[in-house]
This record gives C-alpha cells, sequence and structure tokens, in this order.
C-alpha cells in the first residue's frame, strides 16, 4: 500500500551532504521542476519533504596576480535548491525547484 499522507517542507539534518548521482531520463543537464536522483537515503536521515541546497563545484584556475601563481580553487556557487518527494534505503529522487545553472550529475546537496 502507498503512503500518500501530506507531507511539509523541512530541512534535514545538519551536516547532510552528498550528491547528485544521475538525471531523469536522457538529459545532459536539469533545470527548474526536473528530477534528479541523490546518493543519500533513509539509511542516511533523508525523509520526503527535504529542502537541500544545491552547489557546483568551483574550477582551480592559476593565480594570474602573481608570476608563476600557484593553483587556486574557486569557492563552490550555490546553484539552486532540491526538493526530496521519494526516499528509498540508499538513493532518493528530489525535484529542483530553483536553478540559477544547469544542473550536472556530480553536483553537490547539502542543508540549507
Amino acid at each position: 500500500m502507498r503512503d500518500f499522507a501530506p507531507f511539509v517542507p523541512h530541512s534535514p539534518p545538519a551536516g547532510t551532504a552528498g550528491t547528485v548521482i544521475s538525471l531523469y531520463g536522457d538529459a545532459l543537464s536539469a533545470g527548474s521542476n526536473q528530477i534528479v536522483a541523490l546518493n543519500r537515503g533513509s539509511q542516511d536521515g533523508m525523509e520526503r519533504g527535504n529542502v537541500l541546497a544545491l552547489w557546483h563545484e568551483g574550477a582551480v584556475k592559476q593565480d594570474a596576480s602573481v608570476e608563476r601563481g600557484a593553483m587556486l580553487k574557486i569557492p563552490d556557487r550555490r546553484i539552486g535548491t532540491v526538493f526530496v518527494f521519494r526516499v528509498f534505503s540508499r538513493v532518493s529522487y528530489a525535484l529542483v525547484l530553483d536553478a540559477t545553472e544547469p544542473t550536472v550529475a556530480g553536483d553537490r546537496i547539502s542543508a540549507p
């Protein structure tokens, strides 16, 4: 029997982190109102209704301010929000609520 009880958007436990592992369909990237799979499930504390921040990894670039500059990692940037609507033991499905850039497999999720 399926559980169609209402659920309320809420934050996941502090320290929750994970990764987008795939996108629904044949797309190479996802935007608002598209579905993504996450590598966290009920065994990791994920619940229906969790709202998570979506992050794109910052690039590694050479410091141009000095000659022979060191490699610097640009900070990760927040690109959107996802809403978890289906949870299994080791994986969850989430809806991309908003995104300022395309979401790709490998993007990071965290507690907002």
